[in-house]
Formats: structure tokens, C-alpha cells, sequence
């Protein structure tokens, strides 16, 4: 399925998209997700881990775009999934998000938590070109989920 876009466009604009990381305007985070178990017992009946502790794994350092949804962003809220104070965090398009579970990502000293899994984030905030997109798209929040 292509879009309005030649494959030309859509590689310029994909090489400037990473230009945009590299650049002034960007910034980094740190990522951190559960990576393992150590010690305890697997329960089959709940599948979860029993006794011992998460062991987790860490990227710092992360180039990303980061926005605050302010009060002014009336488009982003009018869907209702945004709300005032979340983030918006872009990343590159092939960073692999699929293997960290329980992810924080740590902005200058926030810690947020996505809170629209992936791929419905992405098909809220990506930029899509054609068959590709240019970045990858969390919805964070500073409030801790539920389900951890």
C-alpha cells in the first residue's frame, strides 16, 4: 500500500527525521524494563514469577523528541486518549520496544510510563509514510500503571 509519497520523499524525509535526533532540538532518555527474574518460582496457574525479584535491563542515553500536552493542544486532547501533562515521546522507527515490558523511560529526572501500548500509539501519533513510518510513538504518563 503506498502513500502520496514517492520513495525518494519518503528517504529524505525519514534521513531528516534522523538528522532531527542528532540535532540541538532533540534530547535523550533512559530506558529501563524488566528483563528477568531472579530466584522464586514460575506459578503456571497465574503465569507469574513468585517470590524473588525483577531483574532489569537498561538503555541510557536513548536520542528521542519529547512534547508536553498542554492545556493549548486542543486537537491532541480532543480524542480523548491524551490528557494535560502526559508526554509524548519519538523515537527512532526501528527501535524494538516489543521485549521490554514494565518500561520507564527517565526525561531529566521524570520517570513516565507508557500507558498506550503499542501498536495503538503508534497508530494515534506516528507520522506514517506509505508503508513506513518515521518514528515510534509512547504516550507516557508520571502515574505508575495499574498493572504492575
Amino acid at each position: 500500500m503506498g502513500g502520496f509519497l514517492t520513495s525518494a520523499e519518503i528517504l529524505t524525509m525519514q534521513s531528516d527525521w534522523v538528522a532531527l535526533l542528532g540535532s540541538p532540538e532533540a534530547t535523550t532518555a533512559a530506558l529501563r524494563w524488566v528483563s528477568g527474574h531472579s530466584g522464586g518460582v514460575w506459578d503456571s496457574d497465574y503465569e507469574k514469577w513468585v517470590g524473588g525479584a525483577d531483574t532489569y535491563g537498561t538503555d541510557a542515553a536513548v536520542p528521542c523528541l519529547m512534547n508536553l500536552v498542554r492545556p493549548m493542544d486542543t486537537e491532541l486532547l480532543a480524542g480523548g486518549v491524551l490528557k494535560v501533562g502526559d508526554a509524548i515521546f519519538r523515537f527512532e522507527p526501528d527501535y524494538d520496544f516489543s521485549a521490554k515490558s514494565n518500561l520507564e523511560i527517565t526525561h531529566r529526572s521524570i520517570v513516565w510510563y507508557p500507558y498506550v501500548d503499542q501498536p495503538t500509539a503508534a497508530q494515534l501519533s506516528t507520522v506514517p509514510l506509505g508503508d513506513s513510518s518515521m518514528a515510534q510513538v509512547l504516550i507516557c504518563s508520571q502515574v505508575e500503571p495499574k498493572t504492575k
